[in-house]
């Protein structure tokens, strides 16, 4: 009863009135809580992250089944696409760019690598067509894996300068006076 009247009359125990919250806390909270960043977002973001961490594990246990050639190529397809979602994650993508990192972690590439492994082990030689097709597969992957990076990355270029010019219409050059000596701009 004791803390209620408090709260309804303003009295605790503590004398100093409470600390506003920053601007970048608001922002943070509400970013949390209404995902701008795209279809799905933090969920997704996860359940992307543990399919990377299966990936992982799905190479690992195929072990000696993969031939080097195609370990090397797995792993390096893993390792932009641990890349490309913290670029995810720290700029935001669209829907669509979201959607094919999805599909790639979760089909593109351990549905080849699981059918590989499912052939008899004469199929699966360094120099077999199978080994050579599966190889280019993956070429093609971490090729569309890269350019979706660079299209992540220069969105949020071309985005942060659509912002710049917004912020320069608006507000005008700014008072010269306030400009560091020896600053370009």
């Amino acid at each position: 009863m004791r803390d209620r009247l408090r709260g309804l009359f303003g009295r605790g125990d503590d004398p100093r009135p409470p600390e506003p919250e920053s601007a970048s806390s608001v922002a943070a909270a509400a970013a949390a809580r209404i995902d701008v960043r795209g279809s799905g977002g933090a969920t997704d973001d996860a359940a992307t992250a543990a399919g990377l961490d299966d990936l992982r594990t799905v190479v690992r246990a195929a072990g000696a089944d993969l031939p080097t050639v195609i370990s090397s190529r797995v792993r390096h397809v893993e390792d932009q696409l641990r890349q490309v979602s913290r670029t995810v994650v720290a700029q935001g993508a669209s829907t669509e760019q979201r959607y094919l990192f999805q599909a790639i972690v979760g089909d593109y590439v351990p549905t080849p690598v699981r059918t590989y492994r499912s052939l008899p082990p004469e199929d699966r030689t360094p120099d077999s067509a199978t080994t050579r097709s599966l190889a280019a597969q993956l070429d093609v992957v971490a090729e569309t894996v890269e350019d979706m990076h660079e299209q992540i990355r220069s969105g949020a270029i071309a985005e942060l300068s659509a912002h710049g010019r917004f912020l320069q219409g608006r507000l005008g050059e700014g008072d010269p006076g306030l400009r560091l000596p020896g600053a370009g701009s």
